[in-house]
């Protein structure tokens, strides 16, 4: 039986690599997973870069997943790792693609993003 770590790494890899593609798709050409060659942003807890926001990507049931405390993780860690750099001052957002039993069951509230009220106000003024 495959070790329980490795599958959740796979299943992590899988969902960074299905959004970035979406990003591209839809107006965000210079979206890429972080990886060993952006390791500070991965450290830092983006997943996504390329994008006006800074993106962690969640797979699976994180049953206990307190979204608070994650985003304010995330945002801590941005502002020790990057100091001034750009990516540092972006709204962070979470997207939570949850597990189905059965993936044509999926529906629209499986997949799902957070943010805190202050990211997205500055979001919304980024649209004007």
């Amino acid at each position: 039986m495959e070790d329980i770590g490795r599958i959740n790494k796979n299943k992590g890899k899988e969902t960074e690599d299905y959004y970035a593609e979406i990003f591209r798709k839809n107006g965000f050409p210079n979206c890429k997973v972080s990886d060993k060659k952006d390791k500070i942003f991965d450290n830092a807890g983006i997943d996504l870069i390329g994008l006006p926001f800074n993106v962690q990507i969640k797979a699976g049931k994180h049953k206990n997943m307190n979204i608070s405390y994650v985003l304010h993780d995330i945002t801590s860690r941005i502002k020790t790792m990057l100091g001034d750099r750009t990516a540092s001052f972006l709204p962070v957002i979470l997207i939570h693609k949850k597990d189905v039993a059965i993936e044509r069951n999926r529906n629209d509230f499986d997949e799902i993003v957070s943010m805190s009220f202050k990211d997205f106000l500055t979001l919304l003024k980024q649209l004007k």
